[in-house]
């Protein structure tokens, strides 16, 4: 009972993180608007973040976060008492909570960890768990392989709750799993509860609890979610700053989460480069994105980090005397593998299918969605490019890594469905009464 007890506080408080600190002193408080949600919620993380590089332990932050979610009901309560006794907003997070509660027990359950989490994120986890900070990762011989965010959080979820424990601090992956899913299915356009059948649907189809074993994948997945739907509204020219700072934001917690961040990061630049917003936006997203990415590799130089994700693995020297047919041998057994793992990934044929309709029936505003073809094609280019000239055996790399690399950005190319759901339904006037 404890444990489902703890799940609920933990839910209780991603709510809270969701609605501070823009709406608390405003009276559209809770208007449910997932938006403002993500907004909430990225600035949170991104505090976290700088947190998590500051000098202090875990627990200082505890404090700081009791003293929002007490802050955030004292405010705000009216509001949101107002606001739970209607309907949608009830039915909306009891549906959230439920999934929550559901999933969690399963991953409650099952507690072994996946190889990458055994050998590298589990131990980075413990080291801030245990009181440590950003500095005493230099202890553990592995750290360059991978950046921390991704474990700080691991390890804060794990101790603000009333059991301490580890295995709740892999809830927030699932809490951010589920609440990408849901404010994708809320861009369907209908005006009944269909977007949280689709929500549950979504769940079903892509739910596993090795996602949920301690590796690092499901966060960027959930975040290329969001930054997405940020780019749909973008590109659909329906957007406001709000779209623009997810971007900014979310693609800074990309690039502190794992190593291959930093290409999502960039392809996020070069999509808000060919998107039809004007020069001077377009100058300062790019501006301050850029300038995220060399404020992370100044950290890490004068912090004494090793700026080389994979040293074993990369090198100019091997580049440089790598010969065509060698190339070319690597690149036959890199296509292969790549497309037997899109054909076993349910989401990417999904996907695929839904990319293809699109493309060749040329739905209206096909312009709204080209930038997802544009991800696709840039995705692949780094995959196929980042194989080839690893000095590791290309067979054993690919089979050990691809899939999840795959997964990783599967998310992303979701809007299309939404997207073609929604044109759909305005062509044949679909009426859901």
């Amino acid at each position: 009972m404890i444990e489902i007890l703890n799940s609920a506080y933990i839910f209780f408080l991603f709510i809270c993180l969701s609605y501070f600190p823009i709406n608390v002193c405003n009276k559209t408080f809770s208007n449910n608007s997932f938006n403002i949600k993500s907004l909430n919620l990225l600035i949170n993380l991104n505090f976290l973040l700088i947190f998590s590089l500051m000098p202090y332990n875990i627990l200082n932050h505890k404090y700081l976060i009791t003293l929002i979610i007490v802050s955030t009901l004292i405010i705000s309560y009216k509001n949101l008492v107002r606001k739970i006794v209607k309907k949608k907003f009830f039915i909306e997070n009891f549906i959230f909570f439920i999934t929550f509660i559901i999933l969690s027990s399963n991953i409650l359950n099952n507690l072994y960890f996946e190889w990458d989490a055994q050998k590298f994120y589990f131990i980075k986890s413990s080291i801030f768990f245990q009181g440590g900070i950003f500095s005493d990762l230099k202890t553990f011989e592995f750290n360059h392989f991978h950046p921390h965010f991704g474990q700080y959080i691991w390890a804060f979820f794990g101790k603000i709750g009333f059991i301490e424990n580890e295995v709740f601090g892999r809830l927030f992956y699932l809490l951010i799993y589920c609440f990408s899913l849901l404010y994708l299915s809320s861009q369907i356009n209908y005006k009944n509860y269909l977007y949280l059948a689709v929500f549950i649907l979504s769940i079903l189809l892509t739910f596993e609890y090795k996602l949920f074993s301690g590796l690092q994948e499901i966060i960027i997945f959930s975040l290329l979610i969001i930054v997405s739907i940020n780019l749909y509204n973008i590109y659909k020219k329906q957007s406001s700053l709000i779209d623009f700072f997810q971007c900014i934001l979310i693609s800074n917690i990309l690039i502190w989460t794992k190593a291959e961040g930093f290409v999502y990061s960039l392809i996020i630049l070069i999509l808000l480069l060919f998107s039809p917003i004007n020069y001077k936006k377009k100058l300062f997203t790019n501006i301050l994105i850029l300038t995220l990415i060399i404020v992370k590799y100044l950290i890490y130089h004068f912090t004494e980090f090793n700026l080389d994700p994979r040293p074993d693995s990369y090198s100019l020297d091997y580049v440089l005397n790598l010969d065509f047919m060698t190339a070319l041998s690597k690149l036959k057994t890199i296509i292969l593998f790549l497309i037997y793992y899109l054909t076993i990934n349910e989401i990417m044929i999904l996907n695929l299918i839904f990319l293809t309709l699109i493309y060749f029936i040329n739905y209206k505003d096909f312009n709204s969605i080209k930038f997802t073809y544009i991800f696709l094609l840039l995705n692949f280019i780094f995959l196929i490019g980042a194989y080839i000239l690893t000095s590791l055996d290309t067979e054993y790399y690919v089979r050990t890594t691809m899939d999840r690399l795959i997964f990783s950005t599967s998310g992303f190319y979701l809007i299309s469905i939404i997207h073609f759901i929604n044109f759909y339904k305005n062509d044949l006037k679909i009426k859901f009464k």
